[in-house]
């Protein structure tokens, strides 16, 4: 594990929920008229006002055809669930995002479990999790599916990063400052917020 120079380990490790990003994606169920551009939803960048998803026809009701399909080339443990980064273009309020989607996680050609959720209107990261306590295991493929609205415009549903959330242990370590960072093995700053109690402990 790497941390800063000037920040020194401190205390035991604790758990926190992780963004992952994809590796892959692609709209592996295509339907007239719903044009798609997926590829800047795994691109790690956040702040963009490029118009990412999907434009389609006016309608708030789900579409039960089209399917995007995230992939990642090392299959993924303690997965939780999805972080999602809801809404496109420079105003992240007007409520062009992601509504009431399916998510299905497999690993291989088995599903691992469902969920069925809904993306908020704001420009916030979302923690979209599986019920409870859940985790599974082995996950490289999620499933995008009954692709939902939160408007009826055509130029929704737009989303601009989607990752996986899992359970990793994080590192604590002590800046010169005080401030207490907390770091996960590969290094990367993990928000203070995203700290949770460690299962099974």
């Amino acid at each position: 594990m790497s941390v800063p120079c000037d920040c020194c380990p401190t205390g035991a490790p604790r758990c926190a929920l992780v963004g992952v990003q994809f590796t892959g994606v692609a709209e592996t169920v295509a339907q007239a008229g719903w044009a798609g551009n997926l590829l800047p939803t795994i691109d790690g960048i956040t702040a963009t006002v490029v118009l990412s998803g999907y434009t389609s026809p006016a309608g708030i009701a789900p579409t039960p055809t089209p399917q995007a399909t995230y992939t990642h080339t090392t299959p993924q443990d303690r997965v939780r669930g999805l972080r999602l980064w809801n809404q496109g273009g420079g105003n992240l309020v007007d409520l062009d995002g992601l509504g009431p989607f399916v998510a299905d996680f497999y690993a291989g050609a088995t599903l691992l479990t469902t969920l069925a959720t809904s993306g908020a209107n704001g420009g916030a990261a979302q923690n979209l999790l599986l019920p409870g306590i859940s985790e599974v295991n082995g996950v490289d493929r999620v499933v995008l599916r009954n692709l939902g609205k939160l408007n009826a415009g055509t130029a929704a549903p737009l989303w601009r990063e989607l990752q996986l959330v899992e359970i990793q242990t994080v590192f604590p370590c002590r800046r010169r400052s005080g401030a207490l960072e907390w770091y996960n093995p590969a290094g990367t700053l993990v928000p203070s917020t995203d700290i949770i109690p460690c299962p099974g402990l």
